[in-house]
């Protein structure tokens, strides 16, 4: 119990020193200290994330011998702020976050109350009417929480804070922890001496009529001007609570003040202060009416905001099951044991309730909640993760390239972090989204406390999905939970999209449940027959609809707790639901509902930066902001205005006239440009509003910067539907037609879709020399030459990147002679002529080094090690890898730094680093089983495999199982270089195991397949494990003849590393001429007669051995 002399001291003025300097939860910076008490320090703040300026509450708590906040006192205080976060009233204090600080203490943030004063400063200089409005506020906000089930227990004056007119409830319950926070001595009461009801005294428990008293000595002091007892005696006090009368004729009216309004007052008054609550008013709503009604001014009317605080803060009801299986998820998520989940529905069925309800209980567990949600039309790329990755970069490490890589989804990084954040390195598409994704993954490693990610309304979303799945494989075994919203009826599909994820499927409520929220919004009301009658039959148990239909009647009656003084209508929603929603739109001024088209047209979420160009001015847009919370249109949650519910801005949608809609298109797409003139993502959205607008040249040049956005993020289908959108568009042959068609090539082969690519870049091709662009010939034959060597047609790919080659010359562009070089480079690889395939790659090399683009210049380092390999330069092959594999470090490309560390182990193997290349292929491994990446050596053969049977060569290759199962996927797929690299890892798994029939089998079949695809690198290395083979079972004068016949048709100037040791091993165990007798007899052999005679001779020796 506290006395007067312990209200709270006030800091106004002062200033933290630079020890007490700190960030809160790696979001709110502490600025100056605004108040303190018995119960914490209450700080001015500066929220890192939104820019603003917050009130936040740091309370004192009792600590174990750690210094932590005690078992018990954070299950208070989960309770607490359980609470806190549920409550949305006008006069109520929003709470916006809160949480443990790295100290374990609690804390909480609120609005910030700029120059608010308590109400009895602000009742002295009010007239009477004035005061009993203020008092009328209170009774409203003590109408909701009792509603809810709360008792204040600690009204008094620094609890109820005004400004601009708008008294605000602050502080409610956190006194019925005191006792566990450590700052009450035992036997002592909750609350100020002051302001407690005589039961309290006695021991009795707190209740609504406590709280009804406490408003009685408010209003006793706003009118008498003094509390009615001596507050400075503490005994004498509680002697006067418990005993003494209260004097009302310290009340008395003013000059303006009529004697008989005063003497219905002390009415009132004298009622709220019975000794006995019994005698007591019961209910807030009853004193409010009786209260305007003494003091001869209309009771205020119940707005849409204090409605809509009932209506959608109701106790949760319903979800059960459903939620336990959440929170039991949360519980492993604290273990590490991270999970996806889905929760499904239909529009309205409570999907939202039940992530707002996992919100709260996960943050008063410690854990950090961030939340996105997915757009209908026109969305920002990775839309959906854009908010939560704000948060994230707050509470995690970031090097200068990660955060590069975060750039695209937060524009505003380097404000966020304080420093300047370059962009990040560009690479192709589908190593940037895998970069994005492992880059997240990371992100969520570095966090100190259990993450839940919570999406919504992911049926709006389709390239989202592939990075949900990559970052869901990278979380199992961290504190992380991801739960994600959508509709089930719209996207039955989206389990499909994450197999990995759990699902629930939420139903419409039963009869029961929709009594229990009827009771939960009316109170006893609520469960009256009639009422759930109706609720039953016309709402069939959608969640959104029973709160629109009471939200009518409340309409209709005038209030909530009135409706039971109606006659019930037969049908509430006639003419559907959306008849219901209109209605209300309409009760708004004609500028406001034009206002909220325009909030419409831009999307669910408004961003005031946009809608403060569009308004003018930010009193305008404020006032438009309270006006519409006002009428429950739209509300404030997780920092951002949002519409209450979808169906209002499908309805505000619908209810545009056609020749109305390409104005407010193009109103929004200009208030785009001019509040984010340096945002290429927003193009996408920009192109659609000018579409719609009729805005041709801007709808184009838009379209054509978002497609490469879309391929640049592996947004496959969307950039190629971007692309054909603005062929319909480019009409004429010009430099922007062929440009698209290139492009549209691009998205074409990046899908392995070869057919359709080379249509395309034909095309390119054809309109460049129409056009006679040099530079734009060379760009597609490039891209026709990459598509024919990926489908195996060398001798084509050669001719068309040569082609390429002289046309990138002609043009002096770098960047496609690099790329011509480079192609020719790996084509002659193929074709086994490793000295031609080094003097490529080198020239490729020393124009992308010239260029600017590091991709490029990694590239060209890891196939010249390839070639050096084969060449027999093995330690320069290793220096080549290193530096390959450092600027794809650089450049965060992890997809091909898993693939070039296994390169790298396989030379450091033949280098005799046994150990370390153990290394190498356990981190490559490692690494591209992070991001979800095959596992493969051969490169170009996943390149080229279909996603079908990506999953089933990882398991294969990385566990060592199920390789049957996998070859004939392989085979059934027609994917020959998948079938290779199966049969090789097969072949080298039987050697392990001792099994030389096995290893027979396979690489006879090894040398079939390599044979009829004319795969020459294949054939040679197949021919030199053959001779080794040869070699250890004694039939040295064969394996001679081979060394011979490969260091002829590796058409090398040094011996290959691996025939070198060959000849190392027989050499001794033959004579001189012996052994150069075969080795020159070997040099006049043809490669394809000596395959058909190996495979015939190992299949022999496969049938004599199993026999």
């Amino acid at each position: 119990m506290k006395n007067m002399a312990d209200r709270p001291s006030v800091l106004k003025g002062a200033t933290l020193s630079a020890k007490e300097v700190a960030v809160v939860s790696d979001r709110y910076v502490l600025l100056q200290p605004l108040g303190q008490g018995g119960m914490g320090t209450v700080y001015r703040a500066s929220d890192r994330l939104t820019g603003q300026t917050v009130a936040l509450k740091r309370v004192r708590t009792a600590k174990d011998q750690d210094g932590n906040a005690t078992l018990d006192t954070r299950l208070a205080l989960a309770q607490e702020f359980r609470l806190l976060a549920t409550l949305r009233h006008p006069n109520v204090i929003t709470v916006l976050d809160y949480g443990f600080d790295d100290d374990g203490q609690p804390f909480f943030a609120m609005d910030m109350l700029e120059d608010a004063q308590d109400i009895i400063t602000v009742a002295k200089r009010s007239d009477l009417n004035g005061k009993v409005t203020l008092v009328a506020q209170m009774l409203q906000a003590l109408a909701y929480l009792h509603r809810r089930g709360i008792v204040h227990r600690d009204l008094k004056p620094e609890n109820l804070l005004v400004t601009n007119g708008q008294l605000k409830l602050l502080d409610f319950g956190i006194s019925s922890a005191a006792d566990l926070l450590g700052v009450a001595s035992p036997g002592t009461i909750g609350g100020t001496l002051a302001y407690l009801a005589p039961e309290l005294l006695r021991g009795a428990a707190p209740a609504e009529t406590s709280d009804l008293y406490a408003v009685g000595i408010l209003l006793y002091e706003m009118l008498a001007g003094r509390h009615p007892f001596n507050i400075n005696d503490a005994a004498s006090l509680v002697y006067d609570v418990m005993n003494t009368d209260i004097d009302m004729n310290r009340i008395q009216p003013s000059a303006a003040d009529s004697p008989q309004v005063i003497a219905a007052l002390r009415s009132v008054i004298r009622k709220l202060l019975y000794k006995h609550p019994e005698h007591r008013y019961q209910r807030a709503g009853q004193v409010i009416e009786l209260l305007c009604s003494a003091a001869g001014i209309p009771a205020p009317p119940e707005t849409g905001e204090i409605r809509d605080s009932f209506l959608k803060s109701a106790r949760f009801v319903g979800r059960t099951e459903e939620f336990s299986q959440l929170r039991d998820a949360l519980g492993e998520a604290s273990l590490r044991r991270g999970s996806v989940w889905l929760v499904g529905g239909e529009s309205g069925v409570g999907k939202s309730r039940v992530l707002e309800e996992l919100r709260a209980f996960a943050l008063v567990r410690g854990a950090l909640v961030v939340r996105g949600q997915a757009a209908a039309e026109g969305s920002l790329p990775y839309h959906v993760w854009r908010e939560p990755v704000r948060r994230l970069v707050l509470s995690a490490a970031l090097s200068d390239l990660e955060a590069g890589v975060l750039k695209p989804l937060v524009p505003d990084i380097t404000r966020l972090l304080g420093r300047t954040v370059e962009d990040a390195p560009p690479l192709d598409a589908e190593p940037a989204r895998l970069r994005l994704a492992q880059t997240i993954i990371d992100m969520l490693r570095r966090q100190r406390q259990t993450a839940v990610i919570l999406l919504e309304d992911l049926h709006w979303t389709r390239e989202s999905f592939d990075l949900l799945k990559t970052v869901s494989h990278g979380v199992i075994d961290l504190p992380v939970l991801i739960v994600g919203s959508y509709r089930d009826d719209e996207r039955p599909d989206i389990p499909d999209l994450l197999p990995n994820a759990s699902v629930i499927r939420l139903k419409r409520f039963s009869n029961t449940t929709i009594a229990e929220l009827s009771r939960a919004i009316l109170g006893p009301l609520g469960g009256r027959r009639d009422i759930l009658t109706l609720l039953e039959r016309e709402t069939e148990g959608n969640v959104f609809f029973v709160i629109e239909v009471l939200r009518a009647l409340a309409d209709s009656a005038g209030r909530l707790d009135e409706i039971g003084d109606v006659t019930l209508p037969r049908a509430v929603v006639t003419g559907g639901v959306r008849a219901v929603l209109q209605r209300r739109i309409q009760r708004l001024p004609a500028d406001a509902v034009e206002l909220l088209q325009l909030a419409a047209v831009a999307g669910r979420h408004i961003d005031p930066v946009i809608m403060n160009h569009v308004t003018g001015t930010p009193e305008r847009l404020e006032a438009w902001f309270n006006g519409c919370a006002n009428a429950a249109v739209l509300e404030f949650v997780d920092d951002e205005w949002r519409f209450t519910h979808d169906k209002l801005r499908e309805t505000l949608l619908e209810s545009v006239p056609d020749d109305v809609r390409p104005r407010l298109h193009r109103s929004v797409a200009h208030a785009i440009e001019k509040a984010y003139p340096d945002e290429a993502s927003r193009a996408v959205v920009l192109a659609e509003h000018y579409r719609i607008a009729g805005d041709a040249d801007k709808h184009l040049h838009y379209l054509l910067l978002s497609a490469r956005q879309a391929r640049a993020i592996s947004r496959h289908e969307e950039a190629r539907r971007l692309c054909q959108e603005a062929l319909e568009l480019l009409t004429h042959p010009d430099d922007q037609r062929m440009q698209t068609l290139r492009l549209l090539g691009d998205t074409y082969a990046d899908t392995n879709e070869y057919r359709q690519a080379e249509k395309t870049y034909h095309e390119s091709l054809k309109l460049a020399r129409r056009l006679s662009h040099i530079s734009g010939a060379a760009e597609a034959l490039i891209g026709l030459g990459t598509v024919s060597w990926r489908q195996g047609a060398l001798g084509q790919a050669l001719q068309l990147f040569g082609e390429g080659l002289a046309l990138a010359q002609r043009a002096n562009s770098i960047d496609a002679q690099a790329d011509a070089y480079n192609g020719l480079g790996v084509v002659a690889f193929d074709e086994g002529d490793f000295a031609e395939s080094r003097e490529k790659l080198e020239k490729s090399l020393r124009l992308a080094q010239d260029g600017v683009e590091l991709w490029r210049v990694a590239r060209n380092y890891g196939n010249l090690a390839q070639a050096l390999v084969y060449l027999g330069e093995v330690s320069k092959a290793r220096d080549y890898y290193e530096i390959a594999l450092e600027l794809y470090r650089q450049i965060g490309d992890r997809r091909n730094t898993g693939y070039i560390v296994i390169a790298l182990g396989a030379v450091l193997e033949q280098l005799g680093e046994a150990k370390v290349a153990v290394a190498c292929y356990t981190e490559g491994i490692s690494t591209l089983r992070a991001i979800g990446a095959p596992v493969t050596t051969l490169t170009r053969t996943m390149e080229m495999l279909p996603a079908a049977a990506q999953d089933v060569l990882d398991a294969s290759i990385m566990l060592g199982f199920r390789q049957v199962e996998a070859l004939q996927t392989a085979r059934q797929l027609n994917a020959p270089f998948l079938e290779c690299s199966l049969l090789w890892n097969i072949a080298k798994r039987a050697a392990v195991m001792h099994d030389p029939a096995e290893v027979k089998r396979r690489l006879a079949d090894l040398m079939d397949r390599a044979r009829d695809r004319s795969m020459v690198s294949l054939e040679c290395e197949t021919m030199a494990v053959y001779a080794r083979m040869l070699a250890s079972e004694k039939r040295l004068v064969r394996s001679a003849e081979l060394t011979g016949l490969l260091s002829v048709s590796l058409k090398k100037h040094a011996v290959d590393a691996r025939v070198s040791r060959i000849i190392e091993e027989i050499s001794p165990q033959m004579t001189a001429d012996e052994f150069t007798e075969a080795h020159d007899l070997g040099k006049l052999m043809s490669l394809e007669a000596v395959l058909d005679q190996a495979i015939v001779d190992l299949r022999r020796q496969v049938v004599f051995t199993s026999t």
